[in-house]
């Protein structure tokens, strides 16, 4: 899974301005005015009550606090405008194109959203294989491993658990009942059932689910036992029940998880970061390396609360617009998270955190097959950690250094103490300690955030129609769901929910210093850090850059997945690639992809067929019974036929009254590759053959060009 991650930073600098950029250095007998300026700027910062929605103390207070959270959200204002500028020429477009035209009468329509929209704010488009595995089973549980990690755990083998599958169908889902799974450590929990406790907006639903997770006795695959919806729902579904009735308590743990997604990061990633950001404001000197570095990390930290209460969580804001409930709720919520599991610091540490959860390093049940989100935060924070190493020693030459640095040790009693961030070391002795908590500030607020919420509500973790904002039904008290259409969010709602969560997509900091590859090269940052500090944050780039290179050469297996995720293909062996180009001003591009949507539904064009056999998923090894099979499981192989190669051109019409010849306004073309193939010439009947298809909407001729049959 590759991390777009968005880091903002604060343009403002520092609270105590100064005349022109001046390197970073640690405090010595031969800077006086160090400390005379440290406590004039806790005179002028101080700790005060939180003015904003949020609601939660401490928050900058006195002429000097203020003055950091105005130009805080100043800089993020300035940073945010061309985002909203590009979500709102998308609404307006998506909504000019598809009302009227745009029908949803399927799942699948809802495809159709994000067909040929949303380009400015989304460029990128969505992950790869988001809305074509949207129904699979495996692709629905290796989310809790990819995009919502946060909410799973792996269930202890004595523990009590409430949600409980009947022995007879957990035997045919995995093999063995739950109570074994459990014993082996093989169960997985996901709990939102306190979301009961929240005051559903009227006319909005969503579930308070529980849902039962496995690792697969013979396959080693992460897959779905069971699913408690609760909140007016007391039934239990698994994977056996009716196509509709799973869909449907799919997508209500899928709403949940996104709930809690951004009321966890709001409390992981802000409050934290706000107290770190109120607490090193007060304890150094603007010359000091780590107050630089928290500066860097922590850009704009005091602009959110203040930006959510403006436009999510106040009344009639897109929290009560989009989601089940309301701003008032969420905030409550994100409290709730805060007091129960954010608030501690070293707890929270990634690995403690995983581990305490039993999703790494567990010691009663078998290790993930795959655990993509776990795999790539690994590389990504390795690197944050490795530069923060170098940049530690690139200023402290020995632990003795560390505790001879009066500002330094300030801040760690002002963070313990004054800020009480929870669990936060009251001392440091060791250049360790220093660089342990640098590098949990940088994993809350760039990995986790970025993760959470950022690009991947967009790309991922928000995509309808398994991932809406709100149900629009009361749940059902019975099984036996005819359509899952009125569950879902109509037109308008869906076009509203896809440029809310477009407005937190920053594709336009990629490759620039905004950016978690680049962070460390921001200018004035670069300018003010010493030699060996600048080669760390050069060699960090590369890590990253090499990193980012391989994400993007990851090829879909034999099997169809890429770090266990499915991915459907044409089918493992064979790859598709395409080139094309076209006239702006034409919208040639535009319209040629409309062509080939027409000719994908044009029986004459391509053909799907399925083939389902029984495979034995548990062969029978009592004696007297070799050869025989316990349990069987259905494999559906689908076949697809096309042409293996084509091109399609777009020209104007000649106009011989004119003199005007016919000109090319663009080319598509894709080519598929496969180690064996067997086409069927149904579309071409001899090779070179060329046909004209004039569609009235396009205003010139398509010229389809099969290349291979």
């Amino acid at each position: 899974m590759l991390f777009n991650i968005a880091l903002l930073f604060n343009v403002a600098g520092a609270v105590a301005a100064v005349n022109g950029p001046k390197p970073f250095s640690l405090p010595s007998s031969k800077s006086p005015g160090r400390a005379a300026a440290i406590e004039k700027t806790r005179q002028g910062f101080q700790y005060g009550t939180d003015d904003t929605l949020i609601r939660v103390n401490p928050w900058p207070s006195g002429p000097l606090g203020k003055k950091a959270v105005k130009a805080h959200y100043s800089a993020f204002e300035t940073s945010e405008t061309p985002v909203y500028k590009h979500a709102d020429e998308d609404t307006a477009q998506a909504q000019a194109s598809l009302n009227g035209t745009l029908h949803l009468d399927s799942l699948e329509d809802y495809f159709k959203l994000y067909d040929g929209q949303w380009q400015k704010s989304v460029p990128d488009g969505l992950a790869d294989g988001v809305l074509l595995n949207a129904k699979s089973d495996l692709s629905f549980s290796m989310e809790r491993l990819s995009v919502h990690p946060e909410s799973l755990r792996r269930v202890k083998p004595d523990e009590r658990v409430a949600l409980r599958v009947e022995d007879r169908l957990a035997r045919k889902i995995t093999t063995k009942t739950q109570r074994s799974l459990q014993r082996e450590g093989r169960l997985f929990i996901v709990d939102h059932s306190d979301l009961a406790n929240l005051t559903l907006t009227k006319g909005r639903y969503a579930g308070a689910c529980e849902a039962l997770f496995f690792i697969h006795p013979v396959s080693q695959e992460f897959l779905p036992l069971a699913i408690r919806p609760n909140n007016g729902s007391p039934l239990i579904y698994t994977p056996l029940d009716e196509e509709n009735d799973w869909t449907l308590a799919k997508i209500l743990l899928n709403s949940n998880d996104v709930w809690h997604n951004q009321w966890y990061h709001m409390a992981a990633a802000h409050i934290s970061s706000d107290l770190i950001y109120m607490s090193a404001t007060r304890s150094f000197s603007d010359m000091h390396p780590v107050w630089g570095l928290i500066r860097r990390l922590g850009v704009n930290s005091f602009a959110y609360r203040v930006g959510a209460s403006a436009s999510l969580v106040n009344p009639g804001g897109d929290i009560e617009k989009n989601f089940a409930w309301n701003g008032d709720q969420a905030i409550e919520y994100s409290k709730q998270l805060w007091r129960s599991e954010c608030a501690p610091w070293r707890a929270n540490y990634l690995e403690e955190k995983l581990t305490r959860r039993g999703l790494i390093n567990c010691e009663y049940g078998p290790e993930l097959e795959s655990f993509p989100y776990y795999e790539d935060v690994s590389v990504i924070l390795g690197a944050l950690r490795t530069f923060i190493t170098e940049y530690v020693d690139a200023y402290y030459a020995s632990d003795d250094a560390i505790t001879a640095d009066k500002e330094l040790l300030a801040w760690f009693h002002e963070a313990a103490d004054a800020a009480d961030i929870v669990d936060f070391p009251a001392s440091i002795s060791t250049k360790s300690e220093l660089v342990a908590v640098l590098s949990h500030h940088a994993y809350l607020i760039s990995i986790l955030h970025g993760s959470l919420n950022s690009n991947s509500l967009v790309h991922y973790s928000a995509v309808l129609p398994m991932h809406p904002l709100s149900l629009y039904r009361p749940l059902p008290e019975e099984k036996g769901v005819s359509s899952l259409l009125p569950f879902l969010p109509d037109l308008e709602a869906s076009i509203q929910h896809i440029a809310l969560v477009a407005t937190f997509n920053q594709a336009q900091i990629a490759d620039t210093p905004d950016s978690l590859r680049f962070l460390f090269n921001e200018a004035e940052f670069y300018s003010r850090i010493n030699k060996e500090a600048r080669a760390a944050a050069k060699a960090y780039s590369a890590t990253l850059s090499k990193f980012s290179k391989q994400v993007k050469g990851r090829k879909i297996r034999g099997d169809g997945r890429s770090q266990g995720m499915p991915f459907q293909a044409i089918n493992g062996k064979c790859t598709i690639s395409w080139k094309c180009q076209g006239d702006p001003a034409t919208e040639a591009l535009e319209k040629m992809a409309r062509v080939f949507d027409e000719l994908a539904t044009n029986k004459d064009f391509s053909s799907e067929r399925e083939v389902v056999t029984e495979v034995c998923r548990q062969p029978d090894t009592r004696p007297g019974h070799e050869g025989q099979c316990r349990l069987y499981e259905q494999k559906v192989d689908k076949y697809y036929k096309m042409p293996g190669s084509m091109d399609l051109t777009m020209r104007n019409k000649a106009r011989p009254e004119t003199g005007e010849n016919s000109s090319v306004h663009g080319t598509l073309e894709y080519q598929i590759e496969c180690e064996t193939s067997a086409w069927d010439c149904f579309f071409c009947n001899s090779g070179g053959i060329i046909l004209s298809a004039q569609w009235p909407w396009i205003g010139a001729p398509a010229l389809i060009k099969c290349l291979m049959c």
